[in-house]
């Protein structure tokens, strides 16, 4: 007789989705700095870091997945409260940052 197994998945996104607010509102203010970072983007891991674990964080029969923002969006996100856009790759007002 076959027994029916089943795999519970669970994703924790809190992170990302705090990060992907604060995005929404740069977008809002600076539309092309957020559109430039956009065009730059190589894959969907320049934006979003993906970690897995099999029930070593909860019981057996879960996976957990973890959705956090990458490097390169932490980094966009914080160069706006100083105005630092060096290393980050994006057009400000028209003028390219590298």
């Amino acid at each position: 007789m076959n027994e029916a197994h089943s795999i519970r998945l669970c994703v924790r996104s809190e992170k990302l989705e705090l990060a992907l607010r604060d995005l929404a509102g740069l977008a809002e203010r600076l539309p092309n700095v957020v559109q430039s970072f956009f065009d730059g983007l190589l894959g969907s891991s320049d934006l979003v870091c993906f970690h897995s674990s099999d029930g070593a964080a909860g019981t057996a029969g879960e996976i957990w997945i973890r959705l956090e923002p990458s490097d390169r969006l932490l980094g966009l996100l914080a160069a706006f409260p100083t105005g630092n856009l060096d290393g980050l790759g994006v057009q400000a007002e028209g003028h390219e940052h590298s």
